[in-house]
């Protein structure tokens, strides 16, 4: 159990599953919720690690039956992307178009009906889950619906909600809360980022401090376009911004949102979540991104 102790805060989903441990008894499926860079990926790998009694092949995605799966983002391998997190720059991939598709569910399944070659458990750790498609959702519920005793589906989403409720129901959802200032500079520091208490202000987690560190001076101008500009006027400066990613400004938005809930209160909360969950669905049915660009500046 000592293994946790990497895993800083987070208190209440490492009680749980050691009490897991100590019981034998191990969900099929576990969902694990909660914003994004606060520890839920490092704490299934560190969980697949206690289940199997193998540490170092896990902790570098090789070992061959736990299997860390990623939504396809065009021309960006999955070796890439898992070193990618454990630099905590998974920011990078966030909002941009990619999904769990039904191929991997497939390959989930194939892998599943096998005997497990050195552990005593088969685990699929899934990261962004609430990005599988359609058909990948319906193919994945057949899978839950007789699941292998040596079998363990961990889902890692930041929006629960947007999970079937179907899946929901199937899984004991374990919450992960945001991280402390201390906690996220010890996480910088291991990682060679140097972060500064004034830098985090109230970021929830190690992918937030560093994308607000390197983009300081845009998240201070869209927080006064997007709070204190009418969208008539927006429109006017929307060329200032030709060379920004579409992708950038829905994660500043996200962060603005975030600690501006009070102050601009639940309606116009409600109104720009809805606007961001749209501008990122048409990024994933590749819109143009000059077209969303100008949706967001009029819509939000």
């Amino acid at each position: 159990m000592e293994r946790f102790n990497a895993i800083l805060g987070q208190d209440g989903p490492k009680r749980l599953l050691s009490n897991f441990l100590n019981t034998s008894r191990i969900p099929n499926t576990l969902i694990f919720s909660g914003p994004p860079g606060v520890g839920k990926l490092s704490t299934a790998l560190i969980f697949a690690s206690l289940l199997n009694d193998e540490e170092k092949k896990i902790m570098r995605n090789i070992h061959p039956d736990v299997r860390v799966l990623f939504p396809e983002f065009k021309g960006v391998e999955p070796e890439e992307i898992f070193k990618m997190r454990k630099k905590g720059l998974y920011y990078r991939l966030r909002h941009k178009n990619g999904n769990v598709l039904i191929d991997t569910i497939r390959e989930i399944k194939r892998l599943s009906s096998l005997t497990p070659f050195e552990g005593k458990w088969k685990i699929f750790i899934i990261a962004q889950s609430e990005r599988m498609t359609e058909e990948a959702k319906n193919s994945f519920l057949k899978l839950l619906e007789e699941p292998a005793e040596d079998t363990l589906f961990i889902l890692i989403t930041t929006s629960e909600e947007n999970l079937s409720e179907t899946i929901r129901s199937r899984g004991m959802v374990i919450r992960f809360r945001p991280l402390k200032a201390d906690e996220i500079i010890s996480i910088a520091k291991e990682i060679g980022v140097d972060l500064k208490k004034e830098e985090i202000f109230t970021s929830q987690g190690i992918e937030e401090s560093i994308f607000r560190k390197n983009s300081i001076d845009l998240i201070e101008k869209l927080n006064k376009l997007f709070f204190n500009t009418p969208s008539y006027e927006r429109m006017s400066r929307i060329e200032e911004f030709n060379d920004t990613e579409v992708e950038d400004i829905l994660k500043i938005l996200d962060i603005l949102l975030f600690h501006k809930m009070k102050k601009i209160g639940l309606k116009r909360t409600l109104h720009i979540i809805d606007k961001i969950k749209n501008a990122s669905e048409y990024i994933r049915s590749n819109i143009k991104q000059d077209r969303i660009m100008r949706y967001l500046f009029m819509e939000v």
